[in-house]
């Protein structure tokens, strides 16, 4: 295999990866402080908080994922200062870490322009900072995963592979500790793979492949549960990281496989139609991409003999010799395939958005299924498939390995959904291309630049929108002109709201003290740090895949013995605590009903205790028109003040 990187000019080489640095800086930085979100992105920070103030996740507080996302955060808000902007710093650095390490993994294969194309158009799929919570964590382990088993099997014979492989299967470890999910399940494939090779070739692969990460993943695991030994949180870990985990979903391990398998065509609400989108569509798609991959110049148009050139008179064979120097030309430099590529972009994202609504089935079902596929495919014919794809093996299987790993668990944490996180799965996809050598350079330069394009002409036109005060469904916060109100608050230095969020905070301080206890229903957990008022219970977030029946139960016991001050009612899920269960089977939302209902139960048992002070739409007497589309709708929140506590 050519390594491009070898021959690299040192000088271009750190010049590229200095402008790729400057264009992450520049498209995410700045976005990311406008549009604060309040539930699954904060997250972060108020649990790092909570761990730089002494707690740790298991033992003082339910966390339901891995631990070292916040333990990062941490450190940050330690040496940073305790607000939110650091929390952002962090990010930024996981941002630039995972790009960089994905940039290597393309330059082992191709050109800068390529990698640096494919990498800032991924950029620009995820312009800001605050998507998800762990789940940055995850693709920056594996970013560096990939980059390790890359370099580590091109140098299989040398020594410096050992350490190479060693530090891939440390990293994969580390993934545990960001979610579990995708820990366990990247480990269980990947591990399956290199069993198969082993047993086709094992003087090959078990000592000098399998052994040195099998050390790897053992070293990570032994630090990870070291770390939770040190705290005397390693049993309860192991309960909300793993026993709590099925029944927070209300759907066996078993089956939520399953689930995730089928790109979750089978479960809960499914339909003919969904199967039919889910599965199949992208399954005879997939085959039409392994015949474009075996051959593509067929997509590109040739010259052709015309019979008729032989009676043709002199003007029509101008005529033709003029067209056909007009093939030539765009054969020359592959304009027509990269015209029809567009074209077929521009179609399936059309697809995409207008038929199948929101689901993902480009960029998400068709990769995931060409991807397992492809993984099989590797796995029972290894000598075949490597000839067929054009691809280095056994790195191409590993890779998609961690790809199909993190993807089916993503899957699985949400049964039913039929799409989930595509970070990893569009750059192995792009990773896969660029590897082939069943795809011409030219091409694969055609494609990276026309990627680049369209995920640039898409953020821009996001920018252009958000400048001419243009509304649309989905809605992100960074963007839009109504996103630029300050948050009053020391940890909020420079952070963007909408008017809606900076009056809720407002209302929540004029009423709240610091020290006060309280009780917040719904996902806002990052108020607890803001506003400086004390959970008498150890559940900071009441989604229902955040509970169990135990913890439920334990919570609603602590509030009946001693009720908070006050409880901010957030509305989360279209219902306030007053409402009535009305017996539906997704009154919760779409995970378990039985620990929500007792918690929502034991809470209506208590709200007569208190009294409504105010509401977030007190602040808009006027009837203004409020933002509805923000996931944290801010607009619904209530605050109650127990009645022992009222004063004249």
């Amino acid at each position: 295999m050519n390594i491009q990187i070898q021959k690299s000019n040192l000088v271009r080489e750190t010049s590229t990866i200095f402008l790729l640095l400057i264009v992450i800086i520049f498209i995410s930085f700045p976005l990311s402080l406008h549009g604060m979100n309040w539930s699954d992105t904060s997250q972060i920070f108020h649990f790092g908080n909570r761990i730089l103030h002494g707690d740790f996740p298991y033992r003082d507080f339910d966390y339901q994922t891995g631990f070292i996302g916040i333990a990062i955060d941490a450190f940050f808000q330690r040496i940073l200062g305790e607000n939110y902007l650091s929390s952002l710093v962090a990010r930024l650095l996981v941002k630039i870490t995972t790009l960089f390490f994905f940039y290597l993994s393309c330059r082992q294969f191709t050109s800068r322009l390529i990698s640096f194309s494919l990498c800032s158009g991924w950029l620009f799929i995820h312009p800001v900072l605050y998507r998800g919570g762990n789940d940055n964590y995850v693709t920056l382990f594996l970013s560096i995963t990939s980059f390790l088993i890359i370099i580590g099997l091109n140098n299989i014979t040398e020594k410096a592979s050992f350490i190479y492989l060693t530090t891939a299967g440390f990293f994969l470890a580390l993934v545990m500790a960001a979610r579990q999910s995708n820990g366990t399940i990247c480990i269980v494939v990947t591990l399956a793979v290199l069993l198969i090779y082993i047993s086709r070739n094992l003087e090959k692969y078990l000592l000098s492949v399998l052994a040195p990460f099998l050390i790897g993943i053992v070293l990570g695991l032994g630090l990870i549960v070291g770390a939770l030994l040190s705290n005397n949180s390693l049993s309860q870990a192991f309960y909300h990281l793993f026993i709590g985990a099925s029944e927070k979903k209300d759907i066996s391990t078993f089956f939520s496989l399953i689930d995730a398998l089928s790109g979750g065509a089978i479960y809960r609400n499914s339909s003919i139609a969904g199967i039919f989108f889910y599965l199949v569509f992208p399954l005879v798609l997939c085959v039409v991409a392994f015949l474009i991959i075996k051959n593509p110049e067929k997509l590109v148009f040739s010259q052709k003999f015309n019979s008729n050139e032989l009676t043709a008179t002199p003007d029509h064979r101008t005529s033709n010799e003029e067209g056909n120097r007009r093939i030539r030309l765009l054969n020359r430099y592959h304009l027509i395939t990269t015209i029809v590529f567009i074209i077929l972009l521009l179609v399936g994202a059309f697809l995409g958005n207008r038929i199948l609504g929101d689901n993902k089935i480009i960029y998400y079902d068709i990769p995931r299924t060409f991807f397992s596929l492809a993984l099989v495919a590797s796995c029972i014919f290894p000598e075949k498939s490597k000839q067929f794809f054009g691809l280095p093996y056994p790195i191409f299987p590993l890779l998609i390995a961690l790809t199909l790993g993190t993807t089916w668990a993503m899957q699985m944490s949400w049964p039913g959904r039929p799409y989930t996180d595509n970070d990893v799965l569009i750059f192995s996809a792009m990773l896969t291309i660029i590897m082939s050598t069943k795809i011409s350079t030219n091409w694969k330069k055609g494609l990276a630049l026309t990627f680049l394009f369209i995920t640039a002409s898409v953020f821009s036109v996001y920018v252009v929108r958000d400048s001419i005060g243009v509304e649309a469904k989905s809605y992100i916060p960074s963007f839009y002109q109504n996103t630029r109100y300050p948050l009053e608050h020391p940890m909020t230095k420079f952070v963007k709201v909408t008017k809606e969020k900076a009056q809720a905070l407002s209302m929540l301080q004029q009423n709240i003290n610091p020290g006060d206890s309280c009780f917040i229903y719904g996902s806002a957990s990052v108020l607890y740090t803001l506003l400086n008022c004390q959970n008498p219970t150890r559940i900071d977030i009441t989604n229902s895949d955040a509970l169990t029946l135990k913890t439920a139960r334990e919570a609603v016991s602590i509030l009946k013995a001693n009720p908070p001050k006050w409880i901010v009612d957030t509305g989360k899920g279209g219902f306030y605590i007053p409402d009535l269960y009305d017996g539906s089977p997704n009154f919760y939302g779409a995970f378990n009903q039985l620990s929500p209902k007792e918690l929502h139960t034991g809470l209506r048992s208590l709200i007569g205790d208190y009294k409504l002070v105010t509401t977030v739409k007190d602040r808009f007497p006027q009837g203004e028109k409020l933002e509805t589309r923000d996931q944290d709708k801010v607009f619904r929140f209530r605050l109650y003040k127990h009645s022992a506590n009222q004063t004249s």
